[in-house]
């Protein structure tokens, strides 16, 4: 469907209430937004102006191009149930208004959603079936569940909430904005890099894992909310620059640790296995509140 746009900008565009499959394979423009009771695929890109009314697609979506897809919606964007990404990279654009994808999200294809000023809300498990090739999230409030890539993720926000693991083949993982952990979190990402550019709070434990990679915790770890413990991989480096870690439990360092800042850790127990080094010799100071155990 292309040419002029659809609708009035009153009211629903279209409305799709029949529980069978509708597609779109060619681009789809619209004065406001679409409703849909089934499942829905969209084979070219969509536009849907700045009307009145959401868009609320209950059941499965199926979305991609092999020359990439945009999907660009306002006043909120619901996928309700499953996300296929079928071909090509996909980019939704909600215009600084709310999406929330009920559903997993799996396909071997990058991905981007921007909300802007709005909030992104990402409710299930994804690429558990079929590995994204990549993430790319940004929004106000951002919170996600587990995410599997083959590629990278970069998740922004004014406040992220990490629910579940993330896991990467050997990409980099970035979160920039302060973290809260809504669940116990995993962050995997083979051999390569994870980067916090702020802090992490939260009652749930982390593990990072990343090879010989590098992990970069900018920010105070627990500085609001005390995290219950912290475990790093063996074999890379851990660079703490913000000052402080707290947590309720243990803090196990499996490899070697770089401090950025004059650094207190507060556990019940500090283990160290690989070395401790300032950045800069004689500068950055380490100290501990509870037992350490310095096995490097």
């Amino acid at each position: 469907i292309a040419g002029d746009a659809i609708g009035t900008g009153t009211g629903a565009a279209i409305t799709m209430s029949g529980a069978g499959l509708t597609r779109f394979a060619g681009t789809l423009n619209t004065a406001s937004g679409i409703s849909a009771a089934g499942d829905t695929q969209f084979d070219n890109d969509v536009s849907l102006a700045n009307g009145d009314t959401a868009t609320d697609i209950s059941g499965a979506v199926t979305i991609g191009h092999a020359d990439g897809l945009s999907f660009v919606g306002y006043d909120t964007i619901t996928f309700g149930d499953a996300v296929t990404l079928q071909s090509g990279s996909t980019t939704i654009d909600s215009n600084d208004s709310d999406v929330t994808i009920a559903g997993a999200i799996n396909g071997g294809q990058a991905l981007t959603i921007d909300s802007g000023t709005a909030d992104l809300d990402l409710q299930s498990a994804s690429g558990g079936g079929s590995a994204i090739a990549s993430v790319d999230l940004d929004g106000n409030n951002v919170s996600v569940n587990a995410i599997t890539t083959s590629g990278t993720q970069d998740i922004t926000g004014s406040a992220v909430t990490l629910n579940g693991n993330l896991t990467t083949t050997n990409s980099k993982v970035t979160l920039t904005g302060p973290v809260t952990l809504g669940g116990n979190t995993q962050i995997d990402v083979g051999d390569a890099d994870i980067e916090f550019t702020s802090t992490i709070n939260g009652a749930k434990t982390l593990a990072l894992n990343f090879g010989s990679g590098i992990a970069t915790l900018t920010g105070a770890i627990g500085n609001t909310a005390d995290i219950t413990s912290l475990t790093t991989d063996a074999g890379g480096t851990v660079a703490l620059d913000g000052g402080s870690v707290k947590t309720t439990g243990i803090q196990t360092y499996n490899g070697n640790v770089v401090l950025g800042a004059d650094t207190v850790l507060t556990a019940t127990t500090v283990t160290t296995n690989g070395t401790i080094a300032a950045t800069t010799q004689g500068v950055e100071a380490l100290a501990v509140t509870g037992n350490a155990v310095f096995a490097g």
